[in-house]
């Protein structure tokens, strides 16, 4: 009797661990997927935005960094990083701006998969650290006197997932608990464009 015990005892524990265990790897598995496709969203929002841009064309992208400056505004940065500095100049591209310019938005809640139906998937794109130069182009002047320049810029996306039906969040933190994030940066270059 006690060797049938103690065999039950055994089956049990190995059970209850087994149980433990599974619904831990399966947890892990989500969040692995999570974070796999906020990747995804915060790669996509590089892409998109750098391919606005260069429909768009890069004066556009110029056009808007003046302007914003010239009306006294300046992105806010929170809770990202630290807001501009006053000589500094930006501009952020939220994936609202794309329902203008495309049938589709770059990223929905479907484009994620059946993840989707719980998360909502979003990114804000920070343009910065802009500048314009001349290179060397076949056919123009090479002394830097040209008529066509290009533009460098920082582009850094910031994926972010969070839950469609809400959560929770600590007091005075914008950031939720169960939001998945994920940032992308690249140095773009558009042009030629005409200066």
């Amino acid at each position: 009797m006690l060797v049938v015990m103690l065999m039950l005892l055994a089956a049990t524990a190995a059970g209850t661990f087994a149980a433990h265990t599974s619904t831990a790897e399966l947890r892990s598995a989500a969040a692995v997927q999570r974070m796999m496709q906020v990747q995804y969203v915060s790669e996509i929002g590089l892409v998109s935005t750098l391919a606005l841009v260069d429909t768009l064309g890069p004066a556009a992208l110029l056009h808007s960094i003046e302007q914003t400056r010239l009306r006294g505004l300046t992105p806010t940065l929170a809770p990202f990083e630290p807001n501009y500095l006053p000589t500094q100049e930006g501009y952020r591209v939220f994936l609202a701006d794309f329902g203008p310019f495309a049938t589709n938005l770059p990223v929905t809640a479907g484009s994620v998969g059946p993840i989707g139906l719980t998360y909502a998937p979003t990114f804000v794109v920070d343009v910065n650290d802009t500048y314009t130069y001349t290179g060397t182009i076949p056919g123009q002047r090479a002394d830097g006197h040209g008529r066509l320049q290009y533009l460098h810029a920082t582009y850094t996306s910031r994926g972010r997932m969070a839950l469609i039906a809400g959560d929770v969040a600590s007091p005075g933190d914008p950031r939720r608990y169960h939001e998945a994030a994920n940032d992308a940066r690249a140095r773009g270059l558009s042009g030629p464009f005409g200066r």
